[in-house]
């Protein structure tokens, strides 16, 4: 029941932060301040200890800026889309070997969540 109501939690405050993200303030923010709001989100949602939120903050930290730097960038749309898709395998990586078994676990769940609720979006959107 606890782990339900757990996930139930972090399925909403997923759903929250990428409504927070798709806003306009967090599309003008800079790469440290969105690294931030990740860290933020992930020590809420997966209960992380000090020296872990250090390292998934420098982590997402990398990250955003590599996503800052294809963003940037002059390749075309699907371009940009395969490397974006290899940074976040990357990222996923690293985030494994800083988060227990079990916050990995909850971290993919969410994220799967999270891309699923965004292809309903988009749906929507186009009808």
């Amino acid at each position: 029941m606890k782990t339900l109501l757990m996930t139930v939690l972090i399925t909403l405050s997923v759903i929250a932060l990428v409504r927070a993200q798709a806003s306009e303030q967090l599309k003008n923010s800079t790469p440290e301040q969105r690294a931030q709001k990740m860290t933020d989100w992930m020590k809420i949602n997966l209960p992380l200890t000090d020296d872990q939120a250090t390292s998934v903050h420098a982590i997402n930290l990398k990250y955003a800026n590599e996503n800052e730097s294809l963003k940037e960038g002059a390749s075309g749309r699907r371009e940009k889309y395969k490397k974006f898709k290899d940074t976040q395998a990357a990222k996923d990586q690293e985030l494994k070997g800083a988060l227990t078994a079990e916050q990995f676990s909850a971290y993919l769940s969410k994220k799967k969540e999270l891309q699923q609720k965004m292809r309903e979006e988009v749906q929507e959107k186009k009808n």
